[in-house]
């Protein structure tokens, strides 16, 4: 990202930093993504967007609340875990199609 800037311009670098506690407690929870070729996990949401979005299929975001270490199930490209929601849908816009 650039900003603008009288003096000139400015580059920006963004870092995710997440939140590691609520009232005290520490939040365990990580983001999983999937198409129809792979899934991924990570801390870092923009990791997974970046890494998707090179592989040219769309992809789902989720969000898993629980440590990135634990185990789970994965059926029809979900996390099956109790409190995971789905952010959204990336989804491929290639020129001439709608």
């Amino acid at each position: 990202m650039i900003l603008s800037f009288k003096e000139g311009m400015v580059r920006v670098k963004w870092k995710f930093v997440p939140a590691r506690t609520v009232g005290g407690e520490n939040i365990e929870q990580h983001f999983f993504a999937s198409s129809i070729a792979e899934w991924r996990v990570d801390t870092d949401p923009e990791k997974l967007i970046s890494f998707f979005k090179r592989q040219g299929f769309d992809f789902s975001l989720w969000h898993v609340p629980v440590d990135v270490g634990v185990s789970y199930q994965i059926e029809f490209y979900a996390p099956q875990v109790e409190g995971a929601k789905l952010l959204g849908t990336f989804k491929v816009e290639r020129k001439g199609t709608k």
